[in-house]
């Protein structure tokens, strides 16, 4: 059931950490990429679909439907702002400074493009597991 599901996707998952540590490699190049992919399209759909948001905020909404530390998705955030995806500006809060993300013009193109390859890849996905017309 889904409760052996969990525990197996947890096994594997502990699996490839004890083998990264090792210093193993755990995935082929195609592998990185398209987790790399897969985190900027969730980054880039989280921070347009809010106008004003943070980095906390954004790892927290992240963490709620990926596993992924806060420690990975930081550089996420920095990179995407030097390739001119996401813009950033500092503001006080509460007596401390935190910075806020903004989509770019060029960050919504790129997830345009991600989500269009994201619903091909549904639509195949979609077809093999409930076969059929997907309409």
């Amino acid at each position: 059931g889904v409760i052996s599901q969990k525990e197996e996707i947890k096994d594997r998952y502990h699996a490839l950490r004890k083998s990264i540590e090792k210093g193993e490699k755990a995935f082929e190049l195609e592998d990185w990429e398209r987790m790399k992919q897969l985190l900027d399209t969730i980054v880039l759909s989280i921070v347009a679909k809010n106008e004003e948001t943070y980095g906390y905020k954004i790892t927290q909404d992240v963490r709620s439907v990926v596993d992924v530390s806060e420690s990975t998705l930081y550089p996420v955030l920095r990179r995407l702002q030097k390739d001119g995806y996401l813009e950033t500006y500092d503001m006080e809060y509460q007596g401390r400074n935190r910075r806020y993300y903004k989509i770019t013009s060029n960050g919504m193109i790129l997830l345009d493009n991600y989500r269009r390859e994201w619903l091909s890849y549904k639509k195949g996905i979609d077809l093999i597991l409930f076969g059929g017309n997907d309409e």
